[in-house]
């Protein structure tokens, strides 16, 4: 800490001092005051006998219970309140990353199906004959950077993203590569064993799970960013939804 901010910390800390004495002489003044008129009022009352002894012990011990709680709480609220906050901000940054993402459903951050752009194949097309011309233009149409690949039946196929195109179409690095077809499918990017292994390894949630078991199912899959949502779990089922590593990453920032 550097020599301003600690006279800066000092500063606040005389600051809060000399308010709570303030709250302290402020409170004991009005209690004083308080008690000072009850007992004027019950001497004068006493004296001209207005009213019976037993009328006037009962009025001033019900004035003096409330007087006293209402200072009480007066005083006393903010500091319960100032104290809960505290505890609950300790509490928060003592919290590990799973440990927060253990408390947000999966259903609240994911992507629904309905807002989803997706390839859908056809009940006869198989997975390694969709042109990636077909693939490029979709996400640029789109104006996304991801496209999940769905089979006909609505479970998930793929995973699809456009930097892996590029990379994939970019020119050759060695002189020993062939340079890609512009006409190539996307069997021939899955041939080349890193691109298809980001392509095929998809991870599996169910609806009611959190996100700390969706973050668990992308870890078991080397390479893998994307999750998908489906009643159960399984890999065969219709998606519903679709979480990725950046929701993830925004949930914890949260």
């Amino acid at each position: 800490m550097s020599e301003t901010a600690a006279t800066s910390a000092e500063h606040q800390a005389t600051i809060a001092l000399a308010h709570a004495k303030s709250q302290r002489t402020f409170g004991f003044l009005v209690l004083g005051a308080s008690f000072g008129l009850l007992a004027f009022v019950a001497i004068y009352t006493l004296m001209t006998k207005a009213f019976s002894a037993e009328l006037v012990f009962t009025t001033i011990t019900t004035l003096v219970g409330t007087w006293v709680g209402t200072l009480l709480a007066f005083f006393y609220s903010r500091e319960n309140f100032e104290s809960a906050s505290r505890s609950l901000q300790q509490t928060i940054q003592r919290l590990t990353p799973d440990d927060k993402l253990h408390g947000v459903k999966v259903v609240d951050k994911m992507i629904p199906r309905g807002e989803m752009t997706t390839f859908d194949l056809k009940a006869d097309q198989d997975l390694k004959t969709v042109p990636l011309a077909e693939l490029e233009a979709l996400l640029v149409k789109a104006n996304v950077t991801r496209l999940p690949i769905l089979n006909a039946d609505g479970s998930a196929a793929a995973m699809v993203h456009g930097s892996l195109i590029a990379q994939f179409r970019s020119p050759p690095e060695v002189d020993t590569q062939t340079a890609p077809d512009p006409a190539a499918t996307l069997g021939d990017l899955m041939k080349r064993v890193d691109f298809g292994e980001k392509v095929t390894r998809l991870g599996f949630v169910g609806r009611d799970r959190s996100l700390r078991d969706a973050k668990a199912a992308m870890n078991a899959q080397p390479k893998c960013k994307d999750v998908f949502v489906t009643a159960t779990g399984g890999a065969k089922e219709p998606v519903v939804g679709w979480v990725t590593d950046t929701s993830i990453l925004l949930a914890l920032d949260n």
